[in-house]
């Protein structure tokens, strides 16, 4: 575990700061289930890494006054079937596979703006604004087992032929200039698709052919 950090102030009224931190945990309680014995087991087996950048500045306008905007960049993955995670929040847990992958809470982009402005007599106003990417998702069946590795693709951590059919569904909309914004999930597993190493040479023809509509208006139901 460790961190790194830079302030620093320009003038009287604009500080600085860079932030760099990395954390591993090692021998972290698990739970790992055996349907053929029926047993539950507990182990000290588990790990979890994580690292975050941060990039922060604040504008100092007076007593009463100030500004700051922040932005974070993060990434977590651990064992999934930490003890903690069931026992002690669920009466009754539904305990499925241990996996390794991105914890529940893993935000990978965050943009904070807040700050502070005097008002007459001794009021202050404090208007805080966050954007944010969204959280990793798994897909269930209607017995909540898991369909497939969890929290990457449609359907876990291993892409599938659904993740392929959705991608050419969902990306049909970029022909019209359609908004994905408002679905940080699809957004971030459609983020996940165009990294693909063959996505932009087998896509080209379709991304040239969208790319000539942008400046199009079309009539959207």
């Amino acid at each position: 575990m460790g961190n790194v950090e830079w302030n620093q102030r320009f003038g009287r009224r604009v500080l600085v700061k860079l932030g760099f931190l990395k954390r591993r945990g090692q021998h972290e309680f698990i739970l790992t289930p055996d349907p053929a014995l029926g047993e539950l087991r507990l182990s000290s087996s588990g790990t979890s890494r994580y690292t975050e950048m941060e990039v922060t500045s604040r504008y100092l306008g007076g007593d009463r006054r100030d500004l700051t905007a922040s932005y974070v960049w993060s990434r977590g993955t651990a064992d999934l079937n930490s003890y903690d995670q069931f026992f002690g929040n669920f009466r009754s847990p539904i305990v499925r596979a241990n996996e390794h992958n991105l914890t529940p809470t893993d935000v990978r982009h965050r943009v904070i703006v807040r700050g502070t402005i005097g008002l007459p007599g001794q009021w202050d106003l404090a208007p805080v604004i966050e954007f944010r990417s969204g959280f990793p998702w798994s897909a269930v069946d209607e017995f909540q087992d898991f369909i497939g590795p969890r929290n990457r693709y449609v359907c876990g951590d291993e892409i599938t032929i659904a993740d392929y059919f959705g991608a050419c569904l969902v990306t049909t909309g970029e022909l019209i200039g359609c908004d994905l914004g408002a679905y940080p999930n699809v957004c971030r597993w459609l983020a996940n698709m165009k990294g693909l190493r063959s996505w932009d040479k087998i896509n080209e023809i379709f991304s040239g052919f969208a790319a000539g509509n942008k400046e199009k208006e079309f009539a959207r139901l």
